[in-house]
């Protein structure tokens, strides 16, 4: 079983102004919100160029994927 980094996670609720309780993550370490699949968010340390980038919080890279 893996473990998601619960500082991801808080930067990521963090970013998007939600409850860190309202995300979801996926085997593949994409976090969705709610029940809503169609947006995966990926949080990194290093910056990637293959997701959209939205911004940088707490130390992490914000990426979405439509």
């Amino acid at each position: 079983m893996k473990i998601y980094d619960g500082d991801k996670l808080e930067a990521l609720a963090a970013f998007l102004k939600i409850d860190v309780n309202d995300l979801q993550v996926w085997s593949d370490d994409s976090v969705t919100v709610g029940g809503d699949t169609s947006i995966e968010y990926y949080v990194r340390k290093r910056r990637k160029g293959n997701f959209e980038y939205l911004g940088k919080t707490n130390g992490y890279h914000i990426y979405r994927q439509w």
